[in-house]
């Protein structure tokens, strides 16, 4: 799973190519993975993390694991 979040955030990444920074990987992995936008409260949290986690001067190092989190979440999992 570690190996496939890596390989989604690469895809995130290029996805938001046209510039945009953790406000627009946030959308693009939302839309990519579960097919709609965030709510406020997800973005935030999801922003938060990726701040959180990030190494120093490396912003996009925390994204695999936002696509982790984004590859464990019930609505990934399960089709209603």
């Amino acid at each position: 799973m570690l190996a496939q979040a890596g390989e989604f955030s690469k895809r995130v990444l290029k996805a938001a190519e046209n510039g945009g920074g953790q406000d627009v990987w946030v959308e693009r992995a939302w839309q990519m993975a579960l097919a709609r936008s965030p709510d406020a409260s997800e973005k935030e949290q999801a922003i938060r993390m990726l701040k959180a986690n990030a190494k120093p001067g490396d912003p996009k190092s925390a994204l695999p694991q936002l696509c982790l989190v984004l590859f464990n979440m019930n609505e990934f999992l399960y089709v209603e």
